[in-house]
């Protein structure tokens, strides 16, 4: 299990809109289907899903190899 902090805008920029993302687990992405997945930081092509939690609801970003070593790190 991973243990990752991050913090998240929702609109604005101000630290008022901000909320706690917890990183929780990874996985690979074993297949598009029909549809390419695309990396949520680059643009490039998704390898890697990223559970958070974010205030009682779960999120999954998807990532490629590079940009997933850069939610790994605290």
């Amino acid at each position: 299990m991973v243990d990752n902090i991050a913090r998240v805008g929702l609109s604005g920029s101000g630290d008022e809109n901000q909320m706690e993302k917890r990183l929780t687990s990874l996985r690979p992405i074993t297949e598009h289907r029909d549809k390419t997945k695309f990396c949520a930081h680059c643009g490039n092509v998704a390898t890697q899903e990223a559970f958070f939690k974010v205030e009682g609801a779960s999120l999954i970003e998807k990532y490629c190899d590079i940009c997933v070593k850069k939610i790994k790190v605290p």
